[in-house]
């Protein structure tokens, strides 16, 4: 099984099943408790009963139902305000820094998921899949719409349709930038190293 060659891959639905839900939360923490061979032969031995499209439905499930967020609760606000920082290199900056506080679970899932889908669209010319397309489909996932919800119900009308068009906007915009920058987000900014070991000589 190669999903990365299919046609549609995140974008086509397949069935939310409840039976592969539950399967891969089993094998999610067996693998995590026991990284062996074994436990990995028993992910693809798994993985390869069902359709592409129908892992790809209960891994986006999985995402936007996490009780915490993958971006995390407490950072979410300052995420989706990136955008508003006009140098691109300080939003680079301020994203590397911002992942760093993710907790050692959240983030880890984020970067092997930030993986695949920048895998995704290395493979666009077989699976029509281009980061544009992933970040439109992901992005609602990532930042799910519980803190605009609750401030919606003060605005009315025309300011609260522009405040969700916004927010949509700067979320595709994160999305699709955490998936291009995805190998430099993740580690150590050098400068804030340098820093470091000034401070202790």
């Amino acid at each position: 099984m190669n999903g990365l060659h299919e046609e549609g891959i995140f974008r086509i639905n397949g069935s939310q099943n409840r039976t592969l839900k539950q399967e891969l939360e089993k094998l999610f923490h067996l693998y995590y408790n026991n990284s062996s061979r074994e436990s990995t032969e028993e992910i693809f031995t798994v993985l390869n009963k069902y359709n592409i499209y129908d892992i790809c439905s209960v891994l986006k499930q999985f995402i936007r139902e996490l009780p915490d967020p993958l971006l995390t609760q407490d950072l979410l606000e300052a995420f989706i305000l990136v955008p508003k920082i006009t140098d691109f290199l300080q939003q680079i900056q301020v994203l590397n820094l911002l992942i760093l506080l993710i907790n050692d679970s959240h983030r880890n899932t984020l970067e092997a998921i930030l993986y695949l889908f920048n895998d995704i669209a290395n493979h666009e010319q077989l699976n029509k899949m281009t980061v544009n397309n992933i970040a439109t489909i992901m992005a609602p996932n990532l930042f799910p719409d519980l803190a605009l919800k609750k401030r919606s119900k003060q605005m009315e009308g025309m300011k609260e349709m522009e405040s969700i068009m916004e927010r949509a906007k700067d979320s595709f915009y994160i999305t699709k930038t955490l998936i291009f920058n995805h190998l430099v987000l993740f580690h150590v900014p050098p400068y804030l190293i340098a820093q470091i070991q000034r401070r202790r000589k």
